[in-house]
């Protein structure tokens, strides 16, 4: 039982470890010309294959 639950407990410090590194990428859509919000638009970031679409106010967040 013991033994198992060292084994638990390493695979979780190494997951959690995994996500240190973890960046966020966050902003807000607008249109160029009047400066307006955009909601629901799709924001994607190709390095990491990720994307998102912003909220109502056009906002967004992206874990990379």
């Amino acid at each position: 039982m013991l033994k198992k639950t060292t084994i638990v407990c390493l695979i979780f410090l190494v997951f959690t470890s995994l996500n240190v590194d973890a960046q966020q990428i966050s902003g807000v859509v607008t249109d160029a010309q009047s400066g307006e919000t955009i909601p629901y638009a799709t924001v994607s970031y190709q390095e990491h294959q990720s994307g998102v679409i912003s909220d109502l106010d056009g906002r967004y967040q992206i874990d990379v």
